[in-house]
C-alpha cells in the first residue's frame, strides 16, 4: 500500500510538473538587467540602453498577449535601442512546407500591430533567423519595415551621442544565411565601440579577428528550454552554447557573447529556464593594474 501511494505521488507530481512547464512557466516573463563592459567606452555612451527580443515564436492564431507584455517591458526601460534577434514565429525546414509558409505569413501579420509599438531614441533593429529562413526569408525581410524595424542583414550603422560613437552591426543566419566575418561593420568605424547582433551564438565564430567587435548578442537556444537542476540543456542547437551555458554570458574564444533565453518557446514547455527581455546597459571596463 505505501508503495502505491508513493507511486501516486509520484505520478501526481511529474503530472503537476508537466503541467506547469506547459501552462505557467512559457508565460512568467522577465526583465534581465545586464552590464556589459566595454572597453575605452566615450563617457556620451555610458549607461547606454539596449532592449533585446530574441525568439518570439508566435504562433497563429494564439492571443498575443504574451508578445504585448515584451513589448511593455521593453518600452518601460526606456531602451536607447530596440534590437529583435530573429525567428519571429514557427517553421519547418523540410515538412508541410507551403503550410508553413502561409502560417509563418499570418503569425507576422498578427504581430505587425504589438511589435509597431516598440519605442527606442534610436530606433529598432533586427536580424533574421533560421526559421525566418525556413517559411522564406523575403517574407520576413518586407515585414521588418511595417513594424518600423532596420534589418541588419550583414550590414551596420552607426549611432552618434555627441562626438561618441557605437558601431551596431548585424549577421544573418549562422545555419541558413551567410555571417558577414566584419559582423556587417565592413567600412564603418574600427575604433569606436562595436556590438554585433547574432540569431545563432555560433556566429561569434565566424568574425575575423581583424575586426574590433566588444560585445555579441544572440538567441536561439531558448536558454535550452528544458534544463535538468545541476546538469544543464540536453539541447541548445549551438556549438558554442554549451548545456551548461545555454544562455547568459557564454565562455568563448572570440568575444563576449551574452545568449537571451528568449520570449517565445518553439514547442510548448519551459523547465528551469524563464522567457525574457534583456537590458543592456554599456558601462566602462576597468582593467586592474597588474599587482607589483
Amino acid at each position: 500500500m505505501i508503495g502505491l501511494l508513493a507511486a501516486a505521488a509520484g505520478a501526481l507530481g511529474a503530472l503537476g510538473v508537466a503541467a506547469w512547464s506547459v501552462a505557467v512557466a512559457p508565460y512568467r516573463l522577465r526583465l534581465t538587467h545586464v552590464r556589459a563592459p566595454i572597453r575605452a567606452l566615450p563617457a556620451a555612451l555610458h549607461g547606454y540602453r539596449i532592449a533585446v527580443l530574441a525568439d518570439l515564436h508566435h504562433w497563429p492564431g494564439v492571443a498575443l498577449g504574451h508578445v504585448a507584455r515584451a513589448v511593455r517591458m521593453a518600452n518601460d526601460a526606456s531602451p536607447d535601442l530596440v534590437v529583435l534577434l530573429g525567428d519571429y514565429s514557427v517553421s519547418f525546414e523540410t515538412t508541410l512546407h507551403a503550410w508553413s509558409a502561409r502560417t509563418y505569413e499570418r503569425a507576422l501579420r498578427e504581430l505587425t500591430v504589438p511589435l509597431a509599438a516598440l519605442r527606442a531614441r534610436d530606433g529598432v533593429v533586427a536580424v533574421l533567423g533560421n526559421h525566418d529562413h525556413y517559411a522564406g526569408v523575403e517574407r520576413t525581410v518586407a515585414w521588418l519595415p511595417t513594424i518600423g524595424a532596420r534589418l541588419l542583414r550583414n550590414a551596420g550603422l552607426v549611432v552618434a551621442r555627441d562626438e561618441a560613437r557605437l558601431v551596431v552591426g548585424g549577421v544573418d543566419d549562422w545555419f541558413e544565411g551567410t555571417v558577414d566575418p566584419w559582423g556587417g561593420c565592413r567600412g564603418l568605424p574600427d575604433d569606436a565601440p562595436t556590438i554585433v547582433l547574432s540569431h545563432v551564438p555560433d556566429g561569434v565564430l565566424a568574425l575575423d579577428p581583424a575586426r574590433r567587435v566588444d560585445l555579441v548578442l544572440s538567441g536561439h537556444t531558448h536558454g535550452g528550454q528544458f534544463v535538468v537542476p545541476g546538469w544543464g540543456a540536453p539541447v541548445t542547437f549551438s556549438g558554442v552554447a554549451t548545456r551548461r551555458h545555454p544562455a547568459g554570458w557564454v565562455p568563448n574564444a572570440r568575444a563576449p557573447l551574452y545568449v537571451s533565453s528568449g520570449v517565445g518557446v518553439q514547442a510548448p514547455g519551459r523547465l528551469f529556464t524563464s522567457p525574457e527581455v534583456v537590458l543592456v546597459e554599456l558601462v566602462e571596463l576597468v582593467e586592474l593594474a597588474p599587482a607589483p
